[in-house]
């Protein structure tokens, strides 16, 4: 199993724990990390551990990526290299397939599962599997897998040369960030799956949506079961206290039902910290968001659907996307 991904040191202690996670479900795999800065670049490099490659960003870098970087912020210039990413991992290390995995992942069974279903397929997405429309697309860039023949390298350099063209963490003509490129997915090409297994992504934005099993990781829905195969830890926020890990969703609440998930990931982001990167933390705490941006937030999902109201806060209102974390659990 050949994985790929990103992050900058903001994000070194998640994708160490996405590692963590391929470990302990995989009987062979192979990750490759494109390390968006000096510090991780150099944390992963001196770590040298077995089942990864790791490859600076500025060895990766060309000059169409280098000519679009300036007019991009950080988190548009990650979307922007995300397919580029994977093209280059497959044709610089001659992979038969490669899967992009997002690096706030963390899987609690083997990913086989997915890869059976995906079969001679030449590319796979992931739902978003949510009770509502997402304005971001139908489909999530967290796990998408691309086989090196010509139906999968097609639709993998269309969507490589269009997040290079445009790229933005705003709606514009159809488009958001390198996410709704996926929906023209099924329509320009061949041998494209759509994963059907609701365990591959539990999500903030589909919680609500199942009934958990914490005894044996499992939800149910409409009373089919799926065995958990990842949570995609997606607008959680860390930061450190004194000797304390802080673990809290920033756009979202974590349900009571839930709680044995966001505990489990926890419990790991402190082993990380503590094993690779020499911190000295003895504890973590999980919090909720305070309840004033619980109000707003449920506002907001309230009237989502009110036209104008819709249209006046994408237009005037919402905050420039840049990433969720303002702080890092990563030292200077």
């Amino acid at each position: 199993m050949y994985f790929c991904t990103l992050f900058d040191s903001g994000y070194l202690q998640r994708g160490l724990a996405l590692y963590e996670s391929l470990c302990k479900t995989c009987e062979t795999f192979h990750l490759f990390i494109m390390a968006f800065d000096d510090k991780s670049y150099d944390v992963l490099a001196q770590l040298s551990l077995p089942s990864m490659t790791v490859v600076h960003l500025k060895d990766f870098e060309d000059d169409r990526l280098l000519e679009v970087k300036p007019k991009r912020t950080r988190a548009e210039y990650c979307w922007t290299c995300g397919p580029s990413v994977i093209y280059y991992f497959i044709t610089e290390y001659n992979l038969d397939s490669c899967t992009y995995l997002d690096a706030d992942l963390m899987f609690y069974r083997s990913p086989q599962i997915l890869f059976d279903e995906i079969g001679d397929n030449s590319v796979a997405l992931t739902d978003h599997f949510a009770p509502y429309a997402i304005p971001q697309g139908r489909y999530c860039v967290q796990f998408m897998f691309f086989r090196n023949d010509e139906c999968g390298m097609k639709a993998l350099t269309w969507w490589r040369d269009s997040c290079i063209e445009w790229c933005h963490a705003r709606f514009e003509d159809g488009k958001y960030g390198d996410q709704k490129y996926l929906e023209e997915f099924p329509i320009r090409f061949k041998n494209v799956h759509i994963i059907n297994n609701r365990g591959a992504g539990i999500a903030s934005w589909n919680l609500s949506e199942y009934q958990y099993n914490d005894k044996n990781w499992s939800i149910s829905f409409n009373n089919d079961y799926f065995d958990i195969v990842f949570v995609h830890y997606h607008a959680v926020s860390m930061e450190i206290i004194e000797k304390s890990l802080i673990f809290s969703p920033a756009t979202f609440d974590i349900l009571p039902e839930t709680f044995f998930m966001f505990d489990y990931y926890a419990s790991l982001i402190l082993k990380v910290c503590n094993t690779y990167l020499n911190y000295d933390l003895t504890k973590y705490a999980i919090k909720n968001r305070p309840v004033s941006k619980r109000i707003i937030s449920k506002l907001k999902f309230l009237l989502r659907d009110v036209r104008i109201i819709s249209y006046f806060y994408e237009k005037f209102l919402r905050p420039e996307y840049k990433g969720y974390d303002k702080k890092s659990v990563v030292t200077e």
